[in-house]
């Protein structure tokens, strides 16, 4: 592994570390037939009211991390 390579892994995993920090929130609401409403990113110790964590946005997000990481990763190899 050569040292583009190393700071590709580096900047993904700091990337990621801040995905998980702060993560994308949602609330649904039952009194408007379960509409479900993004409230954005936030820390994830302060967390809006009545919301909860929209861990499909957060996967989605992760698994194109990985996806973006994985073909950076390809092209900055040694040949």
């Amino acid at each position: 592994m050569n040292r583009r390579q190393r700071s590709v892994i580096a900047l993904a995993g700091l990337v990621l570390a801040a995905m998980l920090v702060f993560p994308p929130f949602h609330q649904t609401s039952p009194l408007s037939g379960n509409v479900m409403r993004n409230h954005g990113y936030h820390f994830i110790g302060d967390a809006p009211r009545r919301s909860s964590v929209n861990g499909l946005a957060l996967l989605i997000q992760i698994m194109a991390l990985g996806v973006a990481a994985v073909s950076i990763l390809y092209a900055c190899r040694d040949e």
